[in-house]
């Protein structure tokens, strides 16, 4: 079982520190550009149909990892990292990235 408490934590550091990315442009950016070797895109679970195809595609040709964690709604993210309607994000540090994963495939246990 993944550990929500751990990954939700993380990404509220992700988002006090400004290394998160959202909104339509801005994730197709971060996506595409070279800039961020690495790069994690964070869905949510009811995330809209298209958009998340849409952001799955995108992430595949360019190879970006990403995740959509069972628990994790557009409230919780939301409201996770101080923002309203925000259903898909990016993380741009490579340690909180790697923490995200980490806790993902060891379902949290370190």
């Amino acid at each position: 079982m993944i550990n929500k408490e751990k990954i939700l934590g993380l990404l509220g550091i992700a988002s006090k520190t400004k290394k998160i990315v959202f909104g339509k442009v801005a994730l197709r950016n971060y996506i595409s550009k070279k800039y961020f070797k690495n790069k994690l895109v964070i869905i949510s679970v009811d995330c809209g149909k298209t958009v998340k195809q849409d952001i799955i595609k995108r992430c595949d040709s360019y190879n970006v990892s990403y995740i959509i964690p069972d628990f994790l709604t557009k409230e919780i993210l939301s409201k996770t990292i101080g923002k309203e309607n925000v259903s898909i994000l990016g993380v741009t540090e490579d340690n909180l990235i790697n923490g995200i994963i980490a806790t993902v495939n060891n379902g949290g246990d370190e």
